[in-house]
């Protein structure tokens, strides 16, 4: 897991946080779409609790909410047809 932190931090340190985002596919995955693959140590949840502990121990503990979707929620309100987003609703 920390390696995969040091990637995100690496992320956030060129482009900003709120560009920063790790997901699990789902209903609505882009995976298609994307040339970005998961990390094997993501595949399974209970493993995001390590991700989230070593995100708050690099400072991550004002934007872990926007690293785990809520940046993904706001570039999917941005970019994707209304009615596209409206079915794929999982939460």
């Amino acid at each position: 897991m920390k390696e995969f932190a040091i990637h995100v931090d690496h992320i956030q340190q060129v482009i900003g946080v709120d560009h920063v985002s790790v997901a699990t596919g789902g209903p609505c995955a882009l995976d298609r779409l994307s040339p970005h693959h998961t990390t094997p140590e993501l595949s399974e949840i209970g493993h995001w609790k390590s991700l989230a502990v070593e995100l708050h121990s690099r400072g991550y503990a004002e934007t872990t909410e926007e690293i785990f979707g809520l940046n993904l929620v706001t570039l999917f309100r941005q970019v994707l047809n209304p009615d596209w987003f409206s079915k794929c609703r999982p939460f």
